[in-house]
């Protein structure tokens, strides 16, 4: 049992190492988070509002829309919880996003943080979208991941959205 342990061990780090070049990390000391994202995406900081946002190659999905991911960082009342949270910042989703269908709503959990995953379309300069928002809470940090891309491509990019989504690891 413990050298077939052993083993997946050492293959996950194999596995872990092959990927390693493939991947960009980009940590937020300000806003007390980390993630991961794919090598070949251009990165930005403080874009709109955003700690930060990667963008798919130029090319890559509908031209006149890059796919991308973003993570917006706010503080938040220390009382706030991740109910109070995305509540909140699902309750403005319609008046904010022209075009706004939610398309499903779950609990999911990244790492050990419980968050909540929205999927949705709407439409952003006559362009249909499809997009994923990821909320979650940690201490006096509201956190929304978001990944969007239009609709035809959006499968193209699921990967690389849900490794983004699943590398978020806040710091704070």
């Amino acid at each position: 049992m413990i050298k077939r342990f052993a083993a997946m061990v050492a293959l996950s780090v194999c596995a872990l190492s092959a990927c390693a070049s493939e991947v960009e990390n980009y940590e937020s000391k300000e806003h007390g988070f980390s993630i991961q994202y794919p090598a070949k995406w251009e990165k930005k900081e403080r874009v709109s509002g955003t700690a930060v946002t990667v963008l798919a190659p130029k090319g890559e999905g509908k031209a006149t829309f890059r796919a991308n991911a973003n993570v917006i960082a706010q503080d938040i009342p220390s009382d706030t919880d991740l109910k109070k949270f995305s509540d909140a910042s699902l309750s403005v989703m319609d008046k904010l996003l022209k075009g706004y269908k939610e398309i499903e709503r779950k609990d999911v959990t990244i790492g050990a943080l419980q968050a909540v995953k929205v999927s949705y379309s709407y439409t952003f300069e006559e362009s249909e979208l499809k997009s994923i928002l990821v909320l979650a809470v940690k201490g006096k940090n509201g956190y929304a991941i978001t990944c969007a891309a239009d609709p035809t491509g959006f499968d193209t990019f699921k990967k690389e959205f849900d490794n983004i989504i699943n590398s978020f690891t806040p710091t704070k």
